[in-house]
């Protein structure tokens, strides 16, 4: 997959991630008019949500059958991709809220390091105790955040390092990408602790699980079938081959291209909702199931024991795809640390 435009990102503290943790202020969220906002669009309760597909002639695969209607309660979607201003401003938030810097060596300082995040040449990792996660891939190719770091002397051998980053303005609207399953995880518990609820709203983080709340009140990723109502849903009916409805075209979706664009460079589908098919693959809640359609039931939702051992599901497409992957019943598959600049997401509440 080819590299494009993956995020510069010096990243900060992380909170010990425990239910119980002090909120933060919501001071501390960069709201300027000049960030482009990303809405939650209301989705209505329905007992007709569509998936799957048994249509041989726009290539359906076996994993898409047989098709299925089944309930969903109502939840609310975000109408964009998150994009890189979000990112950094949530990331930032939690790390303001729950400083706990470590010292590094100074012949160490190409390594900023606290308790819980670690940059490894191009990866961010969240540590606890012995555990790790990679969050998200890093290029230095392309700068689209700026680093302000403030470094204090410690000692005779130790220097502190407190570092800031604000997005590159001509990027801060494009969606963040090279994102893990983890990492976009991450940002849900940091969004949701921003407004005064607590982890297991949205994710128990035990063992670094992040074993998913569907009931909590805070953000998460969609479900695969939440995803692919939304997808399908259009003004050409319930049954859409194509997020824009019954046919797709690169003036209408960002596919077979060599560059991401910025979020909302096309016209919505019927529910405003932006780039549902191509520009990036969005990571959703579930594993991965080739069998998992024939299961009937209301509000589906393939759990996973634990997400590391797992594959995790991805809808939409990317950028650099053929058309074919940006049907509306396409189901592909990741691993849950993959980081490829092709990897997006958006978030859901109850």
């Amino acid at each position: 997959m080819k590299k494009l435009i993956p995020l510069l990102l010096v990243l900060i503290g992380l909170l010990r991630c425990s239910a119980d943790s002090p909120s933060p202020t919501s001071s501390t969220v960069d709201t300027s008019p000049a960030y482009k906002k990303n809405p939650m669009i209301a989705v209505a309760a329905t007992s007709r949500a569509i998936s799957g597909s048994d249509s041989l002639s726009y290539g359906s695969r076996p994993d898409e059958r047989p098709v299925r209607t089944t309930a969903l309660d109502s939840f609310s979607i975000s109408a964009f991709e998150v994009m890189n201003h979000e990112f950094a401003q949530y990331i930032k938030l939690w790390s303001e809220s729950f400083p706990s810097w470590d010292t590094v060596r100074k012949t160490d300082v190409t390594v900023i390091t606290d308790k819980s995040l670690q940059l490894h040449t191009d990866t961010l990792y969240l540590h606890r105790g012995s555990l790790s996660k990679a969050l998200i891939k890093i290029n230095s190719s392309a700068l689209l955040f700026t680093l302000d770091t403030t470094i204090d002397t410690v000692g005779a051998d130790t220097i502190r390092i407190s570092p800031n980053f604000t997005p590159t303005t001509i990027y801060k609207d494009y969606p963040v990408q090279g994102v893990s399953w983890f990492g976009a995880a991450l940002y849900c518990c940091s969004k949701t602790i921003s407004e005064g609820l607590t982890l297991t709203q949205c994710f128990d983080t035990a063992g670094l699980k992040f074993t998913p709340n569907l009931t909590g009140m805070g953000y998460r990723l969609p479900t695969e079938a939440e995803w692919e109502w939304v997808a399908r849903d259009t003004l050409t009916g319930v049954n859409a081959l194509y997020p824009t409805g019954s046919s797709i075209s690169p003036d209408r979706a960002n596919y077979g291209s060599s560059a991401v664009r910025v979020t909302g460079s096309f016209a919505p589908n019927s529910r405003k909702i932006y780039d549902l098919g191509g520009n990036l693959w969005e990571w959703c809640l579930d594993s991965y199931g080739a069998v998992f359609y024939t299961t009937a039931g209301s509000n589906p939702f393939n759990a996973s024991a634990n997400v590391a051992n797992d594959t995790m599901v991805v809808r939409g497409g990317g950028y650099n795809d053929v058309v074919s992957t940006l049907r509306t019943a396409r189901r592909s598959k990741a691993v849950p640390l993959y980081m490829g600049d092709d990897a997006g997401f958006r978030v859901v509440r109850r």
